[in-house]
């Protein structure tokens, strides 16, 4: 998910205020312009800023019970949720909604 958002880190998603990353810990290198990532490029911004916002609201949410998980409950959630995607889904909306569920269901709490 933060992939969607490089060369950009989000301060405050919703009135899109985001701080300029100068590198990136991925191996692809690629250039693009904020203003044309913002405007354009297949309106990846605008058709993920919902589902964004979601995960990031997640980690906030896990973040507050992480100590009290069990060490490998806490393995599982991080590849499920920050690495158990598959490319060739078409909805990765649908697949990190999922993925968040059942992180929620290992740690045993609900969506407050």
């Amino acid at each position: 998910m933060q992939c969607v958002t490089f060369p950009l880190i989000p301060i405050d998603l919703e009135n899109d205020i985001f701080y300029e990353q100068d590198s990136c810990t991925c191996k692809e290198k690629k250039e693009m312009r904020v203003l044309d990532w913002l405007n354009g490029k297949d309106g990846i911004y605008l058709k993920y800023k919902k589902i964004y916002i979601e995960w990031i609201n997640f980690v906030e949410e896990m973040q507050s019970k992480w100590k009290f998980i069990d060490k490998r409950v806490q393995n599982k959630i991080v590849n499920m949720v920050f690495y158990n995607y598959d490319d060739n889904i078409k909805d990765i909306k649908k697949s990190v909604r999922k993925n968040m569920k059942q992180a929620r269901a290992l740690a045993h709490y609900r969506k407050e």
